[in-house]
């Protein structure tokens, strides 16, 4: 319900304030509320998987309404939940009638105000809905601004907790624009964090932007929750997200908020846009030329012709940002006199958004003072001058690539033993498990062998004993324990022999008068273990 202003459309320049509850339970009656959808992309493939569901107010005076002109107004009104309550019913019978069509498994997301939940109303209109229209909970995502979320009371949790054990997803909007900690959101039931627009507006070529980016979607990563990136607008952007492996994106990139009907068509034609480009295969080398200077590219294009790497170029700092964003460049040659941005400064932005790229200035004009100071702080790699030589100028791009390939074959290797030591790190943890597991299961067995009011002896192969219960030792040892024994110094001599060689079987011994039949039973038919088990049974018949 609530959107960006990326969303809206159709916006009008009349801003007067809703000043009746009653024109808002008009419209509601009246149809004056519409939805429109903007689908919702998965990267890897493609594909529409879903829609959000946009609210509209089709207003008879002041025309076509976003929710920024109207939700405020609603909100004060105290009707935000009963508007919320329709948009979500609208939104199931459009999945309903996507379903009809053929098209299962979609996803519908739509903006709720966190009033919503403040009792178990929407739980059951929910549970109403979802059985009467025969749709499932994990088809519908409930949005709630990170503002409003991280303020939200005991009851709206549990609410939200109980929705999710229908399936229903639980996603945090506009991430980047509140105030929330890790511990808040760590406390919170969710399923789905969506990066605003505002943080990815600017990922391409702002580098504060590009790290808040990094760090949201490690936290979100390492919160086990799902990433949709909103406001895409470039491909640049849908291309930097990618690669910090996000799973969904929407925003004009891919399309705008649409109809219904046109929601039909689109999934009627099967239409699916580009996936995002794979990351940089081993061996795949891509330089960025950045001149104000149409004839110096098409100079260095030709010198580079027949080169075992691929050359982009760029006229303008933006251009070459949203390259370096679309593509895995390795090495980039900036002028360094241009009339928007010094290359110094162009470079210094690239190390912040891509510090592994190897950077060179190539250009007529010598300022010592910004090169200098670009060089110590590591901003460029090196410094070449105009006119080049052809054979030099290659060479020294092959040796930069050099210097790429190294760093990254060093980092793929840092990246396998990090992988390495996980997973031996998860094999001790299961082996440590495993033992804590045996263990519990060997003081069980000890202490079921100790109520038994049979005299076991455990004998390992050499015929010493490991395992005595209580009633053995008060028969043969007398109270104290005969682990550590020789089961021939313990047990009484049958006939001429001593129990030295256990074999299994059954013999019989008179202990303080009384006649007791020994049985030996051997282990290791089912087990790792060698050895045997001694029972001593009273009463048998000499």
């Amino acid at each position: 319900m609530r959107e960006s202003a990326q969303g809206a459309c159709c916006m009008s320049t009349v801003v007067a304030p809703v000043t009746a509850a009653t024109d808002v339970r008009h419209a509601l009656a009246a149809g004056q509320f519409g939805l429109v959808f903007q689908p919702q992309i998965h990267l890897a493939t493609g594909q529409v998987v879903g829609f959000e569901a946009l609210l509209r107010w089709h207003h008879p005076q002041r025309g076509v309404l976003a929710p920024s002109e109207f939700l405020p107004d609603i909100e004060r009104c105290g009707l935000a939940a009963d508007v919320a309550r329709w948009v979500i019913e609208q939104g199931v019978l459009q999945l309903r009638a996507w379903e009809d069509l053929g098209h299962r498994g979609l996803q519908m997301a739509v903006n709720v105000p966190v009033s919503v939940f403040n009792d178990d109303g929407i739980t059951v209109l929910l549970q109403d809905l979802l059985a009467r229209h025969e749709i499932s909970g994990n088809q519908i995502e409930l949005e709630l601004t990170e503002r409003t979320l991280t303020d939200a009371l005991p009851a709206v949790v549990q609410n939200l907790q109980a929705l999710r054990r229908q399936g229903i997803a639980v996603a945090i909007d506009d991430f980047g624009t509140g105030y929330s900690n890790l511990r808040q959101l760590a406390g919170l039931p969710l399923d789905c964090l969506k990066i605003d627009l505002s943080i990815v507006q600017g990922v391409v070529t702002d580098p504060s932007d590009a790290m808040v980016a990094r760090m949201t979607c490690e936290i979100a990563r390492a919160l086990k929750l799902r990433i949709v990136v909103e406001g895409v607008e470039t491909e640049g952007q849908l291309q930097f997200f990618s690669n910090l492996r996000c799973e969904l994106a929407q925003g004009f990139f891919f399309a705008r908020p649409m109809e219904a009907a046109d929601t039909m068509a689109m999934l009627a034609s099967g239409r699916a846009f580009a996936p995002a480009a794979p990351q940089l295969a081993v061996g795949e080398r891509h330089l960025l030329l950045l001149d104000d200077e149409p004839n110096i590219l098409r100079s260095l294009r030709r010198v580079f012709r027949g080169q075992p790497w691929t050359v982009h170029v760029a006229h303008t700092p933006d251009e070459a940002f949203e390259l370096l964003a679309r593509h895995p460049v390795g090495v980039v040659m900036s002028d360094q006199r241009m009339p928007l941005m010094r290359g110094t400064d162009f470079l210094a932005k690239v190390k912040r958004l891509y510090p592994d790229t190897v950077r060179i200035v190539l250009s007529g004009y010598t300022e010592l003072q910004s090169v200098t100071e670009a060089i110590n702080e590591g901003a460029i790699y090196k410094f070449l001058t105009k006119p080049w030589n052809d054979t030099q100028l290659n060479e020294e791009i092959e040796q930069a690539f050099r210097q790429f390939e190294m760093v990254a074959d060093t980092q793929r290797l840092q990246r396998r033993l990090r992988e390495i030591n996980k997973q031996l790190e998860s094999r001790l943890l299961q082996n440590e498990e495993r033992l804590q597991r045996e263990e519990a299961a060997l003081d069980v067995t000890h202490e079921a062998l100790g109520v038994v009011p049979v005299p076991i002896l455990g004998v390992d192969a050499n015929g010493m004993i490991a395992i005595s219960n209580a009633a053995a030792d008060m028969l043969l040892g007398g109270g104290v324990s005969l682990v550590g024994e020789h089961v021939g110094d313990v047990l009484p001599e049958h006939g001429d022999s001593r129990f030295d060689s256990l074999h299994h079987g059954t013999r019989q011994v008179r202990i303080a008068g009384t006649t007791y039949e020994v049985r030996c039973n051997d282990l290791g038919a089912a087990s790792r273990g060698m050895g045997t088990v001694i029972t001593l049974i009273q009463g048998a018949n000499a």
